[in-house]
């Protein structure tokens, strides 16, 4: 195999659809996350509104099969809280 691999989930959402996912998940009122607009986000370099990979060729290649983005949630939060650490 050569090249590059873009190895991520499977999902695209935005930065804001993300915190809010992360919210839900903790129990942690919705409403409290608010989105900024484009223009009130500093950031050297201009970003997608949504981010995610192209992970096709990991997936063909090298039988790739990523966790969806709340078993991922599940996953740190459960491994988090039995190392406090």
């Amino acid at each position: 195999m050569k090249g590059i691999f873009h190895i991520s989930g499977n999902e695209q959402m935005s930065l804001y659809e993300m915190i809010k996912r992360v919210a839900r998940f903790l129990s942690i009122n919705e409403a409290m996350v608010i989105p900024l607009k484009e223009k009130d986000r500093y950031q050297e370099a201009r970003r997608p509104l949504k981010t995610g990979f192209n992970i096709s060729k990991a997936e063909h290649e090298l039988g790739y099969h990523p966790l969806s983005f709340d078993k991922g949630l599940e996953k740190t939060f459960s491994v988090a809280s039995l190392n406090p650490h």
